[in-house]
């Protein structure tokens, strides 16, 4: 069996500015609880990755989160 994870990057941080909302986004938006390298220590194989281009940077996303 292979482990994968769906919006693997969802466990890092939110953006400074989406950070007073959090209590609306994480029970929403918030697939992950560990970041990318807990979930490779863990043993996940196949990670689901959602970008987009945020203030002239690619940065994770998924949706505004």
């Amino acid at each position: 069996m292979i482990f994968g994870t769906h919006n693997s990057a969802t466990g890092g941080q939110l953006l400074w500015w989406l950070r007073p909302l959090a209590w609306v986004i994480n029970p929403t938006s918030k697939c992950q609880d560990r970041t990318i390298q807990e979930q490779l220590q863990d043993g996940v194989k196949v990670f689901n990755l959602q970008v987009a281009y945020i203030g002239g940077k690619w940065r994770f996303s998924h949706g505004l989160a």
